[in-house]
């Protein structure tokens, strides 16, 4: 009696892995991606990474980088957004081949996923209040109790900021539309946001406001993001930026969207 039930359990426990096998869908082959005609990519909505246009249509630096991908791979885009924090998970579901989303290089985030190699840079940046900083010749004396640095909540630009400037009085706000408009009042002397914040609203506002860092204050690299499983997509990934930075696709791209603001009459 007690083998037959050992035996049935057995039996069970392999009919539930098989079971569990179907329902999650095996990962692609490069050249399985290739074969199907579609490229399957996971984004999420980050301004102006990925946005929606007033038409609907999603827009934005990755929106371009993933339809150029994809033409040059011969495969139509399929794209399909998720929350942040879901699209590795996405990947290692098999939902999707590729995550075309600004993802930043990170050893925590290469133990789940495969990166190619950086296609952008970016990072936390600093903007400043003409005005009240037309004195201040260093950043050295931005680090004083007598200075209002603005940063938004729980974010890692305030542990940035409150690291770089210590000294300084910082004023905590809960968005960064509202972090950006006490600058422009002049309740704060700078402000500490990421790239590309500060830049855009220096752009926006230049009589107002200056950009005092020449180089982020910590720096970033952005790649593509694979399941782990595929070298040989990331092989066709490294040298598909190769290419594209050879004959500044990747250039334009990233300077239209990150350099100016004249994409905003599609939002």
């Amino acid at each position: 009696m007690r083998t037959m039930i050992n035996t049935s359990l057995i039996l069970a426990l392999l009919v539930f892995s098989l079971i569990s096998q179907a329902a999650t869908p095996a990962v692609r082959s490069f050249q399985q991606i290739l074969d199907s005609g579609e490229l399957r990519v996971a984004m999420t909505l980050f301004p102006p990474w990925v946005m929606q246009s007033s038409t609907g249509d999603l827009v934005g630096s990755e929106v371009d980088m993933a339809k150029k991908l994809a033409r040059d791979m011969g495969l139509e885009l399929k794209y399909t957004l998720y929350p942040w924090s879901e699209l590795i998970p996405a990947l290692e579901r098999a939902e999707v081949d590729v995550v075309v989303s600004g993802m930043a290089i990170s050893p925590k985030r290469a133990l789940r996923v495969k990166f190619s190699q950086p296609y952008g840079e970016n990072g936390v940046g600093m903007a400043a209040n003409t005005k009240l900083t037309e004195s201040i010749n260093s950043l050295k004396d931005m680090r004083q109790p007598t200075i209002n640095i603005g940063v938004v909540k729980g974010t890692i630009s305030e542990k940035v900021g409150r690291k770089a400037f210590q000294g300084a009085n910082f004023i905590v706000f809960d968005s960064e539309q509202k972090v950006n408009e006490a600058l422009l009042k002049g309740q704060l002397h700078a402000l500490v946001l990421s790239n590309p914040g500060p830049k855009f609203l220096a752009l926006k506002y230049p009589e107002k406001v200056d950009l005092p860092l020449k180089k982020p204050l910590i720096g970033i690299r952005e790649a593509f993001a694979v399941n782990r499983s595929h070298a040989d997509f990331v092989d066709y990934l490294n040298s598909w930026i190769i290419a594209r930075e050879a004959d500044a696709t990747i250039h334009s791209i990233r300077q239209y969207w990150f350099e100016s603001l004249g994409w905003q009459d599609q939002l």
